[in-house]
């Protein structure tokens, strides 16, 4: 399973309040990558609302939280994948 498609499938588990706030969270960090102060932000409040659900919880930290990779290196590793992103979709775009 690749990314978005991938914590899609941890956030099934929750109930519908709390997979959108979770949701929209994601989407402002993922809005605000190149202010990683904000971004870094909207993260912990993603994080919060997975308080009551701590099997998600404990996905979502490997994900974005581990002791081994900072969440500023996550967030470094989100803005250069979103540009690669970009910048191939752009290059496929030219090419048709």
């Amino acid at each position: 399973m690749e990314g978005l498609d991938y914590i899609n499938s941890i956030t099934e588990a929750l109930d519908p309040a709390t997979r959108e706030k979770y949701d929209a969270m994601i989407q402002e960090v993922m809005k605000h990558l190149e202010e990683p102060g904000k971004a870094e932000g909207f993260l912990m409040q993603a994080r919060e609302a997975l308080a009551e659900y701590p099997e998600v919880l404990k996905q979502h930290d490997a994900i974005y939280m581990r002791p081994d990779r900072p969440v500023s290196v996550v967030l470094a590793q989100m803005r250069e994948a979103m540009a690669l992103k970009e910048a191939m979709t752009g290059k496929k775009a030219e090419e048709e």
